[in-house]
Order: C-alpha cells, then structure tokens, then sequence
C-alpha cells in the first residue's frame, strides 16, 4: 500500500513539474526544446496512469475497476495538454548563428496553429528575447517554401540573411542595431516567381550567391 501511494505521489509530482517547465516557457521563453516539453509531458501522464493502476492492484475490488477507467481518461488529458502546449506554446529552434560582436541569435518557428510564421531571438540573461518585432520575418500561409531554414552571414558579416524554401527569405541589418532591410512583402498569387525575385534582391544587397 504504500509503495502504490508513493508511485502515485511520484506520477503527481511529475505532472505539476512539467506543468511548471510550461509555464516558464509561457512566461520567459527559455526555447526549451519541443521534444523535452512533449517528451516530458506524456512521461508525467504515463507515470500518473501507471500510479493508478499500481495502487487498484493493491486496494483490490472496485478501486481496480476505477482504475481502469481512469487510466484512459489520465492519458486522454494527457494528450490533449501536450498538444495545446505544442501549438500554443513550445518553440522549434531551427538555426543559430553568432554575431561578430559574440551575440548569438536563434531563429524559431513560433507557435502559430494557423501559418508557419518565424521569430528571431537572442539571448536575455537566462531567459531569451526578441531580436526583431513579432512578425518582421516573413511567414508562410500555406506550408510551402519551409524547408532547410537556415541564417547566413553576408561576406562582409554586415547583414544576416535567413534563407527557406531554396530562397533567401529576408535581410537583417546586423550594426549598429538589428533592422529589417528586408525588400516589400510578396504576392501570394504567384509565389514563386515573387520569392525569386525577392530572393535575388537580398542576394544583391547582402553579397551572397543567388542560389
């Protein structure tokens, strides 16, 4: 009986110490991983449920019979907090890069259900903070040019660029402050073409292959 009472406490604990790393990622953020958020979410609910059954099995008769039904319903929430914390809250770091005056910047997939929209951060003490105002990168309204994100610094390392999809998406003045030089929003009605051009217009202002 009390190893079931522990193992139940144990599971407990565990849920509110996830449900803790969630609210300070809400409250900072810290950009802790989305595997650690989620991973660590479902253990604490798997190790609740398993709790349960741990202390049916020892009270017996109708408690087993409770148990089982609480279980599915344990993982059930389970299921459906990791995930809203997926959408709404945990942060996908994509790319790094340090600054030649040592300021690292991380470029993020915001946690946007809708599109798949980008931030950039640097570091705040233990915490991190935004680089740039929300929503000064360009987004994507249908999933589309997404792929190998990554963050380049132009040869005369004045300029940093984020490039996604095969095309240098937007600029970034990096001295004396971080600013947008990125050239005007595109068309969506005919995306390619436009993110072809942009892509070479930043190429040209930043000094870096077109390609």
């Amino acid at each position: 009986m009390k190893k079931a009472r522990l193992a139940l406490y144990a599971g407990g604990t565990l849920a509110v110490a996830w449900l803790g790393l969630v609210w300070l990622e809400a409250s900072g953020p810290y950009l802790l991983p989305r595997s650690v958020l989620g991973g660590i979410g479902m253990l604490a609910y798997a190790a609740v449920a398993v709790a349960l059954c741990c202390w049916a099995a020892v009270r017996g008769g109708w408690h087993w019979a409770a148990a089982l039904a609480g279980v599915p319903m344990v993982l059930l929430v389970g299921l459906v907090m990791v995930g809203l914390v997926e959408l709404f809250t945990a942060r996908a770091v994509l790319a790094e890069v340090t600054l030649p005056d040592g300021r690292r910047l991380r470029l993020t997939q915001e946690p946007v259900p809708t599109d798949t929209v980008y931030g950039l951060w640097q570091p705040d003490g233990l915490r991190w903070r935004r680089a740039l105002p929300e929503m000064a990168l360009g987004y994507s309204e249908d999933g589309r040019f997404t792929e190998e994100p990554g963050l380049a610094l132009s040869p005369d390392r004045q300029f940093l660029a984020v490039r996604r999809g095969g095309f240098w998406m937007d600029c970034i003045r990096v001295a004396p402050v971080l600013e947008t030089c990125s050239p005007p929003a595109i068309s969506w009605q005919s995306p390619a073409a436009a993110f072809a051009a942009r892509s070479r217009r930043i190429a040209a202002l930043a000094g870096l292959p077109a390609e």
